[in-house]
C-alpha cells in the first residue's frame, strides 16, 4: 500500500543493545513466493562493529550451523550488569566457556531466547527457552507445542500458557490467531496426529492478534482474555448435563488424573489405556452397579455416549454398537491409508511414492549395489525394541552385524528410553553373554523418545531430519497386540504407525523396509495359508481388531512395494521361547497352557493344537535376510512351525519328562481351574471356543527342563536355514 515506506526488523535486548536487523521491505520483494510459509519473522544478520552471537546447547558447547540452542550475546555493547542485583548478574551475565576460545573473563549475556544461525550468517529466533513445565507428571515443552501448532495450516500464530497451581492439576491453554476459518475441534484433531495426548491444550481461545507490550514487543500476558473453563474444544458448552453424566464426570477425573474433562472427548484420547480402563469398569460396577465390558468402553468412549448406554441398560433397552451398525470395510481402510492418497493431503513434510521424484531416488538406491551396500555396517531403525521379539532382534543385530541400532521408544513421564531397552533385554536374560553386555548395548544402540503413530514418528524436525539421512534400512516390529480390542482401538499404533514408517522409508533416500506381520491376517477358517495367497479375499472375513489392523497394515506395505519400495514381509506364527534358554513372553498363551498343565496336574481331553516358533529362530531369519537383500526384497516369508503339537502330545511329552499330568474331560479341567489362586491373571484365548486361561507364574524360565528338549527334539526349524 505504501511502497516508499521501509520496514526494518530490529532484534534488540536492553542488556545487550541492538544485535541484528533486516530490511523486511527488501526481503519481501526477494522472497514473495516463500514468505507465507514462514512462521517466524526473520531478524537478519548480526550487526557489525563487534557484536557477537553464540548459539550453545545445555552443555555450554557451541552448536553447529542450523542447530538450535540458547542465544548468548557478546561484544562491546553489553551492559555492565544490573544495579544492586548481584544474584541476577550471576544468572544472566555468565563467563564465556573455554570451548569458544575467548579471553579469560569474557562475559556473555544469556538472552533466554532460542534460535540458530543459518549458513549465510542470518539469525533465526524460534522463541523462549524457559518453557519446560511439569503437567500431570509429564515434562512438557511449551515451545514444542507452539512449534507444532504453527505447522498447522489453519494457525497463523499462537501462545501456550500453563495454568494451575504448582503441585495441583496443571493444564495448558492455547491462544490462537487463525489463518482461515476453523474450529477448536479441528485444531485439536490435527494436533492429535502430531503430539502425545498430554501435550494437547485443554482450552483454546481465538484472538484477532497476540497482544504485545508496546515498549518491548514481548507478550503482554495481562492483556490475554481469560479462558472459559466451561467451554469445550468445539466452542460449545460440553459439560455434564444429565444425572448419569454428572456421576461419571468425577470418576473420569479421578481415574485420568485431570480436572479438565470434555464430556465429548474420548477416554483414550484423554490418556486412558487398558489399565485405567479396567479401573473405570471396576468403579462403574462398584459405584453405579452397572456391568460394562471393555468392548462397551471402546464403542462408547465419551461420557455422553457412556451415559446413554448406562441409561439404556437401566431402562432395559439396548443400544447397538458401532461395530454392528457400521460394518468395517477393510478394503476401504487400505485405500484410506495407501501411500498414493498422501499426495493429496496438505502435509508439507510428506513425500509420497506417487511423487515423480521417487523414480530418481529408486534408481539411486539400486545403483548402490554396483558399489558397496552397507547393510552390515550401516544404521538400522528398529521399532518395537521394548517388546519380546524386539529384544532378540537387538541381540541378533549386535551379534551378527556391525550395524548401529536406532530405536524409537515411547516412554511415560521422564523415563530414559535407553534404560527401558536395557531393562527389556535384562528381563529375558540377554545381557549375560560376552557378545551382548550393557556396555556394548550402550555403544551400539541409540534411543530417541517418539511415537510411530504420530506424524514424523513423534520426533522433532531435527531428529526426524537426521534419521532420514542416517538410516540405511528399517525393521518394523512394533505392534499393539490385544485380542479383545476392536479395530479403531488398535489402528493408531498398527495402521497409522505402519503408514508413518512407510513415509519415513520413502522420504529422502530410499530405506528398505522389513515388516513383521502375523499369520493372524488369515481367517481362522483357513488352515493352510500360503505366501502367495490372494489376501484381498480374506480381509472382510476377519473379526478381531488385531487381525484387522495387521491385515490393513500389511496391505499398505505390499502396495508400497508395488510402487518400488524395497520390502520384505515376515508373517510370524506364535513366537515361543528361546530354543536354548526358554526365555519366553510371560503373556503368551502357549506358555500359559504349559504352566497350567503343570500346575493343575491334568490336561483337557480336547482337540487343541499348539504352535512353537522359537523367538531366536525368528530374529535370526529376519536379521540374516536384512543382510541378503537379493533373497528378501519383494518376498513374503512364513516364519511358522509347519506342524502343530496337539494338547495330548504335549501331555504325553510332559509325562515322559517327569511331570504327572493326567488326561481328563474338558468339564473336569474347568472345575480344577476354579481351584487356582485368585491372584492369577485372566487372558483371552483367540479361538472358536473363547476359552479363558490362567497364567500361573511370573517366571517365564520355570519349565526350562521341559521346553528346550522338546524344541530340540522337534528340530524342524533347523532345516529352515536352507532359505538363507
Amino acid at each position: 500500500m505504501f511502497p516508499w515506506i521501509q520496514f526494518i526488523n530490529l532484534y534488540s535486548i536492553s542488556e545487550a543493545h541492538d544485535i541484528a536487523a533486516l530490511d523486511l521491505s527488501n526481503y519481501y520483494q526477494l522472497n514473495q513466493g516463500d514468505i507465507t510459509s514462514r512462521k517466524y519473522c526473520p531478524v537478519g544478520k548480526v550487526l557489525p562493529d563487534g557484536v557477537k552471537v553464540y548459539i550453545m546447547g545445555e552443555d555450554m558447547n557451541p552448536t553447529p550451523v542450523g542447530v538450535a540452542g540458547e542465544i548468548y550475546i557478546g561484544g562491546p555493547t553489553l551492559a555492565r550488569g544490573y544495579l544492586n542485583r548481584p544474584d541476577l548478574d550471576r544468572d544472566r551475565f555468565v563467563e564465556a566457556p573455554k570451548a569458544l576460545g575467548l579471553p579469560t573473563g569474557t562475559k556473555l549475556y544469556k538472552a533466554g531466547d532460542w534460535g540458530y544461525l543459518l549458513s549465510d550468517g542470518s539469525l533465526e529466533i524460534c522463541g523462549r527457552c524457559d518453557s519446560m513445565h511439569k503437567v500431570r507428571g509429564y515434562s512438557v515443552e511449551v515451545q514444542a507445542i507452539e512449534a507444532a501448532m504453527l505447522e498447522l495450516s489453519m494457525v497463523s500464530s499462537c501462545v501456550i500458557l500453563v495454568e494451575g497451581d504448582e503441585g495441583e492439576d496443571k493444564f495448558l491453554v492455547s491462544y490462537v490467531v487463525t489463518e482461515r476459518e476453523t474450529t477448536k475441534r479441528e485444531i485439536r484433531e490435527a494436533l492429535k496426529k502430531i503430539l502425545p495426548f498430554y501435550m494437547i491444550p485443554s482450552y483454546f481461545v481465538f484472538l484477532q492478534n497476540i497482544p504485545v507490550l508496546p515498549a518491548s514487543g514481548k507478550l503482554d500476558k495481562k492483556a490475554l482474555p481469560a479462558y472459559n473453563s466451561q467451554e469445550s474444544v468445539n466452542g460449545c458448552f460440553d459439560v455434564a448435563t444429565t444425572e448419569t453424566e454428572k456421576k461419571l464426570l468425577p470418576m473420569w477425573r479421578d481415574i485420568l488424573g485431570s480436572k479438565h474433562i470434555d464430556v465429548q472427548e474420548s477416554f483414550f484420547d484423554l490418556g486412558g489405556h487398558s489399565l485405567l480402563a479396567a479401573k473405570l469398569l471396576s468403579r462403574l460396577s462398584n459405584d453405579l452397579e452397572v456391568q460394562l465390558t471393555v468392548q462397551d468402553l471402546f464403542n462408547h468412549p465419551t461420557i455422553v455416549s457412556m451415559a446413554k448406554l448406562i441409561d439404556s441398560k437401566v431402562m432395559g433397552n439396548t443400544i447397538a454398537n458401532d461395530s454392528t451398525t457400521h460394518r468395517l470395510d477393510l478394503n476401504k481402510e487400505v485405500d484410506k491409508y495407501d501411500q498414493a492418497t498422501l499426495i493429496n493431503r496438505p502435509l508439507a513434510h510428506v513425500q509420497s511414492l506417487a511423487d515423480t521424484s521417487m523414480d530418481m531416488q529408486l534408481r539411486a538406491f539400486w545403483r548402490m549395489f554396483k558399489y558397496r551396500p552397507n547393510w552390515r555396517t550401516g544404521s538400522v531403525l528398529l521399532t518395537g525394541s521394548t517388546g519380546f521379539l524386539g529384544a532378540f532382534l537387538i541381540k541378533t543385530l549386535i551379534e551378527d552385524t556391525q550395524a548401529h541400532i536406532h530405536c524409537i521408544v515411547r516412554t511415560s513421564c521422564d523415563d530414559n528410553p535407553l534404560d527401558r531397552v536395557l531393562e527389556n533385554l535384562a528381563k529375558y536374560k540377554l545381557l549375560d553373554g560376552k557378545d551382548v553386555t550393557e556396555d556394548i548395548v550402550k555403544d551400539r544402540v541409540s534411543c530417541v523418545v517418539g511415537d510411530i503413530s504420530l506424524l514424523r514418528l513423534g520426533l522433532n524436525q531435527e531428529d526426524y531430519g537426521y534419521l532420514l539421512t542416517e538410516i540405511d534400512f528399517i525393521i518394523h516390529a512394533a505392534a499393539y497386540v490385544n485380542l479383545l480390542y476392536p479395530y479403531h482401538a488398535l489402528h493408531a499404533a498398527n495402521v497409522m504407525g505402519t503408514e508413518n514408517i512407510i513415509v519415513f522409508a520413502c522420504t529422502g533416500k530410499i530405506k528398505p523396509l522389513h515388516y513383521v506381520s502375523t499369520d493372524a491376517v488369515f481367517p481362522q477358517s483357513v488352515t493352510l495359508g500360503r505366501e502367495n495367497s490372494d489376501m484381498t479375499e480374506y480381509g472382510n472375513q476377519l473379526s478381531d481388531g488385531y487381525s484387522q489392523t495387521k491385515w490393513v497394515a500389511e496391505q499398505i506395505v505390499l502396495k508400497s512395494a508395488q510402487r518400488g519400495l524395497p520390502v520384505a514381509v515376515y508373517r510370524c506364527g506364535n513366537i515361543s521361547g528361546d530354543s536354548k534358554t526358554a526365555a519366553w513372553n510371560k503373556q503368551d498363551f502357549v506358555l500359559g497352557i504349559i504352566q497350567a498343565l503343570s500346575k493343575l496336574g491334568c490336561a483337557p481331553d480336547i482337540d487343541w493344537e499348539l504352535e512353537f516358533t522359537p523367538v531366536d529362530f525368528v530374529s535370526q531369519v529376519i536379521v540374516q535376510l536384512t543382510q541378503k537383500v537379493s533373497l528378501a526384497f519383494g518376498k513374503i516369508f512364513h516364519l511358522i512351525q509347519p506342524k502343530k503339537i496337539s494338547i495330548k502330545y504335549l501331555r504325553d511329552w510332559m509325562s515322559r519328562n517327569g511331570y504327572d499330568v493326567k488326561l481328563v474331560p474338558y468339564e473336569t479341567w474347568i472345575e480344577r481351574e476354579k481351584e487356582l489362586p485368585e491372584s492369577v491373571t485372566c487372558l483371552y484365548f483367540r479361538s472358536n471356543m473363547c476359552l479363558s486361561l490362567f497364567v500361573l507364574f511370573t517366571d517365564m524360565f520355570v519349565l526350562l527342563d521341559l521346553y528346550v528338549p522338546l524344541i530340540q527334539y522337534l528340530g524342524w526349524w533347523r532345516n529352515c536355514w536352507c532359505l538363507i
